[in-house]
């Protein structure tokens, strides 16, 4: 797959860090939300969102002349086509990604400890890690306010992908499906709910595995599903019969994406399956990398995007064949997102 060249901007443009902060900010004080109840004068929507008529003016004033909310006089602002999008209520999510009080903006700021990541002597796995001197995960096992906007955030992500391998997988071939690291169960909740006949496993560490719980009582899924809390580094439960790792390879680099896949592997048997949802890159006319999610994977935790011929190489090395590739999402987040369908060797 081969992309074109992305039109030149100049270097004012591509370093400028006014504009993403102040739409963070808008994000952050949910203002189109409170437009959307009403408050369009400076001085109601000062009031809602609980801050001052001289900086919310100035905001406005800025992000408006950028097509973001439209001025309807020197008091009065409210909302456009690309201003709805940071609804809590949209469907894409956009606000929370954006709030600066949310793990989306948290992550963001590791990309401060990029440069020292990147040089020659550097110790540190990722750059999240320079920055912040520790790993992501670790992070999150000791910070449950962090934790819990990480798992809302993941639930997100998991969505773009839920309809489509709800409904393209031929899910009567299979009993018991088993989620390794699924997070709270977004994506195993809905594979349950549309086929009754399954039954499930949730394999997360804590405090996930705390959420998916509740989230598996409160939609009555708790009779049919359970929660192992471990790693899925260990040797994972052996009673299913089809494996889903969703979005979890491209957190690792390949020695420990081989540890992951070789689990499953070792779980499903030669009669299982294991199923890999992951997200193709773009590639331009030399075979490189176009995806800004693959610097995105590299930041956090050093890990990347892969093509599916390196996803090949690496279920290979785990003892299995990729048997069957299908999009799931195309286009998505600046690439394909597939599901690769793989066997075991006897």
């Amino acid at each position: 797959m081969t992309t074109h060249p992305v039109a030149p901007r100049t270097l004012d443009e591509l370093s400028d860090l006014v504009t993403p902060y102040a739409v963070r900010i808008a994000a952050t004080l949910r203002l189109a939300d409170h437009m959307a109840t009403g408050h369009t004068t400076i001085g109601d929507l000062a009031e809602a969102s609980g801050t001052r008529p001289r900086p919310l003016t100035a905001l406005l004033e800025y992000l408006s002349r950028r097509g973001l909310f439209t001025r309807k006089s020197a008091q009065e602002y409210g909302l456009n086509e690309e201003a709805e999008r940071l609804r809590d209520d949209h469907p894409g999510g956009l606000r929370f990604r954006l709030d600066l009080t949310e793990v989306g903006s948290h992550v963001e700021t590791a990309h401060l400890g990029y440069v020292d990541f990147a040089r020659h002597d550097a110790t540190a796995a990722s750059a999240y890690e320079a920055h912040y001197g520790t790993d992501l995960w670790t992070a999150l096992a000791t910070d449950p306010a962090l934790a819990a906007s990480w798992d809302r955030f993941m639930s997100g992500v998991t969505r773009i992908a839920t309809d489509q391998v709800v409904t393209r997988f031929d899910w009567t071939r299979h009993k018991h499906l088993v989620d390794v690291g699924g997070g709270s169960g977004t994506l195993l909740r809905a594979v349950l709910a549309a086929h009754p006949h399954l039954a499930g496993t949730l394999v997360e560490i804590a405090p996930a595995a705390a959420a998916a719980r509740k989230a598996l009582r409160e939609n009555k899924l708790d009779q049919r599903a359970t929660v192992a809390e471990q790693s899925f580094f260990d040797a994972l439960p052996d009673d299913g019969d089809v494996y889903l790792l969703t979005q979890v390879l491209h957190d690792w680099d390949d020695s420990d994406a081989v540890r992951i896949l070789h689990r499953c592997a070792e779980a499903a048997g030669s009669d299982g399956r294991v199923l890999v949802v992951e997200r193709l890159p773009h590639l331009n006319a030399d075979g490189l990398q176009t995806s800004w999610m693959d610097l995105r994977m590299l930041t956090l935790f050093g890990g990347g995007e892969r093509t599916e011929e390196q996803y090949r190489t690496l279920i290979a090395e785990a003892g299995m064949s990729l048997d069957l590739t299908q999009v799931v999402s195309a286009g998505a987040l600046g690439g394909e997102m597939v599901l690769l369908e793989c066997s075991v060797h006897a």
